[in-house]
């Protein structure tokens, strides 16, 4: 038992146990259980010797096999019933005696209690009388003390366990919150993920589409290059025809000037197809260049 505090030891508590008003009512319930009663065993034997003497006269009267075994089964089952209400019959009487015996005990404490109370309402109660009934009586109080001091404590405890309860409730709806939160994000990165696959699906479609017109631009550019070339070698044949003719101009000035004039305009018209060509390939070229840089930064 735990130590009680001084202070709450030492207070003069006083307990009334009067018990003027006090009735009995068990008296009469004893006595009525006191009265004698037949014994149960002894209609259960008479029975049975009634039931010999039936089973006699049937054995002199008819011979017949069936009647013989339903009264040996009927006095069989009698027999089972005889040892059962013995066994019940000394059960009750155990428990009779024990209820006397809880009578007998409460009588007596009525008789101390009554008698505690004489004592401690008399007048001419000594202080040695007092000190000895005070000191169960302290050893009583301390000991509800200490049981009020248990509950109290068991009071407290329940508290913090009630306080826990709902500071645990507490954390779960904010787990349930902060968990509800994440799953919107998710979700939410689920449909921007979407969005960006869908982008990236059309960037590479642009980028295939932006690679096919590289690839045509290219061969554009070669295309030009080759006729570039091949005026650029029709323009060297017409210089050495024209070199190579120069000296049979004294012969035919007119067929030759006529011929020159031709080829300064073929030469004009071929050096003005150059530079479109030119111009072409360079645009061509500023072009792929565009196209290369932004396919890089829808890569990228």
């Amino acid at each position: 038992m735990h130590q009680v505090e001084d202070e709450y030891a030492q207070d003069d508590i006083e307990f009334n146990l009067s018990f003027e008003n006090a009735e009995l009512e068990i008296e009469a319930k004893a006595e009525s259980d006191s009265d004698p009663a037949e014994h149960p065993s002894e209609a259960s034997g008479g029975m049975q010797g009634s039931l010999r003497q039936v089973m006699n006269a049937i054995q002199n009267v008819s011979t017949e096999s069936s009647i013989l075994e339903h009264l040996l089964a009927v006095s069989n089952y009698i027999a089972q019933l005889e040892s059962k209400v013995q066994d019940l019959t000394v059960q009750n009487a155990k428990q009779t005696i024990d209820l006397y015996n809880l009578r007998q005990l409460y009588r007596t404490s009525l008789e101390e209690n009554e008698s505690m109370a004489t004592s401690l309402k008399g007048e001419g109660t000594t202080s040695d009388e007092l000190k000895a009934t005070k000191k169960p009586m302290q050893a009583q109080l301390q000991e509800y003390m200490e049981l009020d001091m248990e509950v109290h404590k068991a009071k407290q405890d329940k508290d913090k366990l009630a306080t826990e309860h709902e500071r645990v409730v507490a954390l779960c709806a904010q787990f349930q919150q902060e968990v509800m939160w994440r799953n919107i994000d998710v979700a939410e990165g689920e449909k921007r993920l979407h969005v960006m696959t869908a982008q990236l699906e059309g960037a590479k479609m642009l980028q295939g589409e932006s690679q096919r017109e590289n690839a045509d631009l290219k061969a554009q550019v070669e295309s030009l290059l080759e006729r570039n070339q091949t005026l650029q070698k029709h323009k060297k044949v017409l210089v050495h025809e024209v070199k190579a003719l120069q000296k049979f101009s004294h012969v035919n000035i007119a067929g030759l000037e006529q011929d020159a004039q031709e080829a300064r305009m073929m030469q004009k018209s071929l050096a003005m197809q150059l530079e479109c060509v030119q111009r072409e390939r360079d645009e061509l070229k500023g072009q792929f260049n565009a196209m290369n840089i932004a396919a890089e930064a829808s890569a990228a």
